[in-house]
C-alpha cells in the first residue's frame, strides 16, 4: 500500500488506525477501516470501478456496507464526521457507473442504517441478521426503513442465503421486493454445490414473486 492509501485510513481520537475484526477466507493480513473522507481512499475506490464496468460491464454495482460512511475522523487534515464524504462519492460513483449507459445502476446496502439509497437507483441491501430479516417484526408492515427507496427497487440480499432464505421470501412477498441470491457467503459450500431440494426450491420462490405483482419496487 502506497504512503497516500496508508494515511487514509480512519483514525480514532488517540491518532490510532482503527482494526476491523474480520478474519474471513476473504482477506489476508490485517484489515483497517478506511477514511471515506480521504480523497485518496474515494479515488481509489473510483478506479476500481471504473476497472470493473470496463472489464465486466456489469447491469449494477452494489456498493455494501454503507451504514459505514456515518461515522467520525479525527485524522486532523479531515477531521469531522464522514456522511458528506460519503454522500459526494455516492453521486460520483453513479455518474461514472451511469457514463457505460443510462440502464446501468448503483445500488447501496444497510437503507435501515444509513439510508445512502437516497443518492444510488435502488438498495441491495444486507438483511441477513437475526435481529434484521431473521427476527418477525422486522418482515411486518409498517417496514419503516422503506420510506427512504420512495420508488426504488430494492432486494433483500441474503449472504446466509439458505438459512434467511425462507425470511427473504417472505418479506419480498409482504414488501413487493425482490430477493438476492448470494454464493452461500458464510455457507462455503455455495450455490454449486446445494442439495436439488433445496435447489428446486428457491426456483420455485423465484418464480412465484416474479409473477407477484409489483415484483421488484419498493413501497413506504
Amino acid at each position: 500500500m502506497d504512503a497516500e492509501l496508508a494515511d487514509a485510513a480512519l483514525v480514532d481520537a488517540s491518532g490510532r488506525p482503527g482494526a476491523f475484526g474480520w478474519n474471513g477466507p476473504d482477506v489476508l493480513g490485517p484489515v483497517r477501516f478506511m477514511s471515506i473522507g480521504a480523497p485518496a481512499w474515494r479515488r481509489h475506490l473510483l478506479q476500481q470501478a471504473q476497472w470493473i464496468m470496463e472489464l465486466l460491464d456489469p447491469d449494477a454495482i452494489v456498493v455494501d456496507e454503507t451504514f459505514a460512511y456515518i461515522g467520525y475522523d479525527h485524522h486532523p487534515d479531515r477531521r469531522g464526521p464522514t456522511s458528506a464524504a460519503g454522500i459526494q462519492w455516492m453521486k460520483d460513483l453513479r455518474a461514472l457507473v451511469r457514463s457505460f449507459g443510462p440502464e446501468k445502476a448503483v445500488l447501496s446496502s444497510d437503507c435501515g442504517l444509513g439510508s445512502m439509497v437516497m443518492w444510488a437507483d435502488g438498495e441491495g441491501g444486507d438483511h441477513a441478521y437475526e435481529n434484521l430479516v431473521g427476527h418477525p417484526l422486522y418482515r411486518k408492515e409498517p417496514a419503516r426503513f422503506l420510506a427512504a427507496l420512495g420508488d426504488k427497487p430494492w432486494l433483500p440480499c441474503a449472504w446466509q442465503a439458505w438459512k434467511f432464505w425462507d425470511a427473504q421470501v417472505e418479506l419480498a412477498k409482504a414488501c413487493g421486493a425482490g430477493v438476492g441470491v448470494s454464493d452461500g457467503w458464510l455457507e462455503f459450500t455455495g450455490l454449486s454445490r446445494m442439495p436439488a431440494e433445496q435447489r428446486q426450491k428457491m426456483l420455485a420462490d423465484i418464480d412465484e414473486i416474479r409473477r407477484q405483482p409489483g415484483c421488484m419496487k419498493g413501497r413506504a
